[in-house]
């Protein structure tokens, strides 16, 4: 059964996969302004959510929004840069591919900003007014 379970799984190549990823993640830290800024805003959200306590299902709602909103502007870079790569020079139909990408990370910020207000705003009150 062991053996079976390593065909099936190629540690080797899982590392590389790994790598890969980890190579990917670090790439676009350095060089996407807006993956940095989401990084530190989805830092700063755990912080807070750890500092105020919050509850297991609101964790799960952070965890989701979060790597939803880091996963699409891993998705904008990419498609971007793709785009650069097959057609250099900016058309009509490559300039719309690019302005919807940016219109759903707009769209996913803004829904993370709403979810994080619905969790963080009324603990800070609570807070405050006990204090």
């Amino acid at each position: 059964m062991c053996n079976r379970l390593k065909n099936m799984i190629k540690l080797n190549q899982f590392k590389k996969s790994i790598s890969y990823a980890l190579t990917g993640l670090s790439v676009t830290f350095a060089r996407e302004q807006n993956f940095r800024i989401h990084t530190i805003m989805a830092m700063s959200a755990v912080l807070l959510a750890f500092l105020l306590q919050v509850p297991r299902i609101e964790w799960i709602f952070l965890s989701i929004i979060i790597f939803s909103v880091l996963v699409g502007e891993l998705i904008n870079s990419a498609t971007e840069r793709l785009i650069d790569l097959v057609k250099p020079r900016l058309s009509e139909q490559a300039k719309f591919v690019k302005d919807c990408m940016a219109g759903a990370i707009l769209l996913l910020s803004i829904n993370a900003a709403f979810t994080g207000a619905l969790i963080f705003i009324p603990k800070i009150i609570q807070l405050i007014q006990a204090a």
